[in-house]
């Protein structure tokens, strides 16, 4: 049986409708970056003149596109609990939290300051 929000929506229509805002954006980008190369006359990166925004756009637009795949792929792989969001304990118990003096000080993860 899948499990159901208390709104009563399971959780794949909110990611659905996520994902497809998120595609959407990446549209959005790609028209931007279009036009940035249309008024500086340049198509082709690898050119000193190629606009710095295109450039940009481009790196966020790659970034975002990134994240929507990995998200698809989490949820592919466990639709119910998911793989986004916070860490989770055991599902039978939930979250687990600790106190700050587990693991790495400051909340700086991968800081390489582990106990």
């Amino acid at each position: 049986m899948q499990e159901v929000s208390r709104s009563g929506i399971t959780g794949e229509l909110p990611l659905n409708a996520l994902i497809a805002d998120l595609w959407w954006r990446v549209d959005l980008m790609n028209s931007d970056i279009l036009e940035e190369e249309a008024k500086a006359g340049v198509f082709d990166m690898r050119q000193p003149t190629y606009p710095l925004l295109a450039l940009n756009l481009r790196e966020r637009r790659d970034n975002l596109v990134s994240t929507i795949y990995a998200c698809v792929s989490a949820w592919n792989k466990d639709p119910v609990f998911g793989v986004i969001g916070i860490q989770s304990g055991p599902r039978d118990k939930g979250p687990q939290w600790l106190p700050s003096s587990h693991g790495s000080r400051g909340w700086d993860a991968g800081g390489g300051d582990d106990w």
